[in-house]
C-alpha cells in the first residue's frame, strides 16, 4: 500500500508572521528549491524566501562531566567553566556565551546579531516572529519570563534551597563587589515577585554582557565566601543565587532600561 499526496501549491508557503519562529523555519526548508518556495505580501508586492538562517542553537551544558554528546555546541570548549555545572547548572551555558560570543568582535562566522540569550531544558520563550521582529523595532533592551509570584515573599521561597549560610555568603560577595545592590538586597527578598529559571534575551552588546560582566564575578565570590565551597558540593546552589541576582539586578535597573516580558512555555 502506498500513501499519496496532492501537488504542493502557492498558498502551502505563505508565511504567517503569527507563527512561531520554528515553524517559520520549517515551512521555508521545506519548501525550498525545487518546490515553489515560502512566501509573503508587503505592500502588494509578493517576496520569496528560499533560506533563513537559524536562530535557535542547542548548546550542551555540563559537557566537561559526561562523555555523552546530545549537541553540536559544548560548554567545554573555548573558555568555559563546564566542570561547575554541577552548581552553576544551566549557568556554565551563559557564561560560555558572554565570554566566546559576547566579548569578541564577531565570531569570523558572520554574527553580527544583536540579541543573546539563554533559555534552557524544557522552557522557551514562547515568541511569534512577529514578536522577534518588535524588538529591535521598539528598541527593547531585555526580554526576561514574566515574574512568578511567590507567598510571603522570596526569601521564603528560596529558603527551601539555599541554607542561610549561602544567603550570607552572597550577600557579603554583595557588599564587598556591588555594595549599591547590597543596600537593595533585603528589600528585593521581601517583595513577592521573582525571575525564575534564569533565562533571558537581551541586546547583545550593552546588556547581556554589562549583565555577565556584573553577575559572574559575584557568584564566583560567594562561591569561595560558602561553607561548604562550591567544589566540595553539587547542589545548584549557585544556580538559584543566579536567579535570585537576575531579580535584583532588573529590578533595580527597570528605570533605565526598556525591559518587556514574554511567556515562558515548558516543553513536555
Amino acid at each position: 500500500m502506498g500513501n499519496s499526496w496532492r501537488k504542493r501549491g502557492k498558498t502551502d508557503g505563505k508565511i504567517d508572521w503569527r507563527m512561531s519562529v520554528r515553524a517559520i523555519y520549517n515551512l521555508v526548508r521545506a519548501l525550498a528549491k525545487p518546490y515553489v518556495g515560502a512566501h509573503f505580501e508587503y505592500q502588494g508586492l509578493e517576496y520569496k524566501v528560499w533560506k533563513v538562517k537559524e536562530i535557535v542553537f542547542p548548546i550542551q551544558v555540563g559537557a566537561d562531566n559526561c562523555s555523552t554528546r546530545i549537541a553540536d555546541l559544548l560548554d567545554n570548549k573555548g573558555e568555559n567553566i563546564s566542570y561547575k555545572n554541577g552548581n552553576y547548572s544551566e549557568l556554565t551555558g551563559l557564561y560560555w556565551i558572554w565570554k566566546n560570543k559576547l566579548c569578541c568582535r564577531g565570531t569570523g562566522d558572520g554574527d553580527n546579531r544583536q540579541y543573546y540569550g539563554l533559555v534552557q531544558y524544557r522552557r522557551m520563550f514562547d515568541f511569534s516572529a512577529d514578536d522577534l521582529l518588535r524588538l529591535a523595532d521598539n528598541d527593547v533592551d531585555v526580554v526576561l519570563p514574566y515574574p512568578m509570584p511567590y507567598e510571603p515573599n522570596i526569601h521564603a521561597h528560596h529558603e527551601r534551597y539555599l541554607k542561610e549560610e549561602d544567603w550570607n555568603a552572597l550577600l557579603a560577595a554583595l557588599k564587598e563587589l556591588q555594595p549599591e545592590y547590597a543596600d537593595a538586597f533585603s528589600e528585593i527578598l521581601e517583595q513577592q515577585y521573582f525571575y525564575n529559571y534564569n533565562i533571558i534575551l537581551a541586546k547583545k552588546k550593552i546588556v547581556l554582557r554589562e549583565y555577565c560582566e556584573w553577575l559572574f564575578p559575584i557568584l564566583e565570590r560567594a562561591e569561595e565566601l560558602s561553607v561548604p565551597r562550591g567544589n566540595e558540593r553539587r547542589d545548584r546552589y549557585i544556580g538559584y543565587m543566579g536567579e535570585t541576582l537576575e531579580t535584583l539586578y532588573f529590578v533595580k535597573k527597570s528605570k533605565c532600561l526598556n525591559i518587556v516580558h514574554a511567556e515562558c512555555r515548558l516543553i513536555v
